[in-house]
Order: structure tokens, then sequence, then C-alpha cells
């Protein structure tokens, strides 16, 4: 490797001696009435040198920024997982500042410290702000910060499961059915099982709410996934019609 690095340094500098010798005559320039003469090597190496240190300058400025984001970031969350939620707070604010997107972890921060005020109060995190007041009991604020957060990222999975909670806590079905339509749409692969399960105990629980749609809500139910849930409510509904040697049946499969 060190024969490498030698070979690659000598040819640089044969190269580089090559280009002198080439461009070794003078030239002149004009720089405010006055004329100087240079050699036409300097002139290039001058232009490739300001050429290359600027945007450097530019960018090195820039790596500045984002490594004190990223230290920031860092000293938040150790903070955060050695239990020191207020340290977290102050640092995060910092980073805050420069990035919209801290403000989620800020959140977690403020949450751990129950400062539901100082939530409220943040940009960028009103899903989690939603979720969190949602769980807290509040069922009044948070469908604000949830709409809030669906109208600038309509994908965005937290604001729609919190939609989804809330639409059925206030037994608003529809809607409860429309938002988990759309978390099976975007979840990710390892928890698909879990929300076809809560789809599914939906759709159940929603039968007994639409009678004109409730045989075909309870077998969409089991067809997406079969919980003690979806079946206890098929077996009524078959008990309910009268068929009592189905239910029976249904009910020798599930114990």
């Amino acid at each position: 490797m060190r024969a490498v690095k030698i070979i690659l340094f000598v040819a640089v500098s044969l190269l580089f001696l090559i280009f002198v010798a080439q461009h070794a005559y003078y030239v002149d320039i004009n720089f405010f009435g006055i004329t100087y003469q240079v050699p036409l090597f300097v002139i290039v190496l001058f232009s490739f040198s300001i050429g290359f240190l600027l945007p450097a300058l530019y960018f090195s400025f820039k790596d500045i920024n984002q490594k004190g984001l990223i230290e920031d970031l860092l000293r938040g969350i150790k903070e955060l997982s050695r239990g020191y939620p207020q340290r977290a707070e102050k640092v995060l604010g910092k980073a805050l500042k420069k990035r919209e997107e801290v403000s989620w972890l800020l959140a977690k921060a403020l949450s751990t410290r129950e400062d539901l005020q100082k939530i409220q109060e943040l940009k960028g995190a009103e899903a989690f702000v939603g979720v969190e007041l949602l769980r807290k009991g509040n069922y009044q604020k948070p469908k604000d910060f949830l709409l809030w957060a669906l109208s600038k990222d309509r994908e965005n999975l937290t604001a729609l499961k919190g939609m989804r909670d809330l639409s059925f806590l206030e037994e608003n079905l529809q809607e409860c059915i429309k938002y988990q339509e759309d978390i099976l749409r975007l979840c990710e692969k390892w928890e698909r099982e879990k929300q076809n399960k809560i789809y599914a105990e939906i759709l159940a629980y929603a039968s007994d709410k639409f009678p004109d749609k409730k045989e075909e809500l309870i077998k969409e139910a089991l067809d997406t996934y079969k919980t003690f849930y979806t079946q206890a409510v098929w077996i009524k509904y078959l008990m309910e019609k009268g068929d009592i040697k189905e239910a029976r049946k249904e009910m020798e499969k599930a114990f």
C-alpha cells in the first residue's frame, strides 16, 4: 500500500512539473490599468485554487452546522435515555432551531415530564401531540392537531392511527374504517398482521351499527383476520338468525 502511495505521488509530481514546463512563458495581465507579467501556469493554478477553495469553504461551514446539529441530537438522546428529560429538552431545543424534524424528539422529552402545555406549543410534532393528548384522556383538542398533521403529510401513520382511534371513540365508524384502510395500505410489513386484526375487529364492531350490512361486514371481518371477538360476533349473529346448529358448529371451532 505504501509503495502505491509513493508511485502515485511521483506520478502526480511529474505531471505537475510537465505542466509547469509547458506553461512557463509569461503573459500580460491588466489589472486596474496596471500591466503585470505573470507565468501562465501561475494564473492557471491560482484560478484552480480559487475554484476549489470557495466551494470548499461553503461546504465546510455547512458541515460545521450539521456537526453541531448531530452533536445536539446525540446529547439529547443520551440524556433522555439516562432519565434526564429536562436536560434533554434544553439540548434538543437548540437542535430544533436548525431542523423542525427534531420537534418529535423534543415532544417525547416533554411528554416524559408530562408538560402538556409546552408540547402543544411545538411546531412539527402535531401527530405526536394529538396522540399524546388522546392518551391522556383529552378528546377535544387532539383532532385539530391530528388533522393539521395530515394536511401536511397525508401518509403520516401516527396521525392516521390517532384519527382512527378518535373516530372509534366518537362512534364515527365509517371514518374509522376509512382511516384503518389507509393504515393497512401504508403500514410496514412487520405490523401488517396486527393492523389486519384491528381492521377485522372494527368491522365486527361496526356490524351492530349498520344492520343492513351486518352479515357482509362480519364475513369481511372473518376473511380479514379471525379473532375470538370476530368469531363471537359471528356466532351471536347466527343465533339471532335462529341458526342454532351452525352457531354450535362455530362455537366448537372457536373453542
